[in-house]
């Protein structure tokens, strides 16, 4: 009889420490899949950002190409979600600078 409440204590601790592991185990999935949702949320509007700030260099560039002074090469636009500005400068012609941002839905 003694043996048998010795094999209780065992499976008792067994199935703490079971128990504990499938806790962890759940929780580092559940932390997994969120963490997946937001670096994909991210990871698009990096996209987006980047479509925003390259279609800004192209209106840019455009104007520069249709002889308008470097000077005058500042633009503001809207694209999607997202809005750019340029500004040219007068002492470094090719130089543009850009900003884009995307609006947080």
């Amino acid at each position: 009889m003694i043996h048998i409440k010795a094999q209780r204590g065992f499976l008792l601790i067994t199935s703490v420490v079971l128990i504990v592991i499938a806790v962890l185990l759940l929780t580092v999935m559940v932390f997994m899949g969120v963490t997946g949702d937001e670096s994909s949320v991210e990871h698009s509007r990096s996209g987006q950002a980047l479509f925003v700030a390259e279609s800004g260099l192209e209106r840019a560039l455009r104007g520069f190409t249709t002889g308008t002074a470097c000077a005058s090469l500042s633009y503001t636009g809207n694209i999607g979600p997202g809005s750019f500005s340029t500004m040219g400068t007068l002492f470094a012609p090719a130089a543009v600078n850009l900003a884009a941002n995307i609006a947080t839905p």
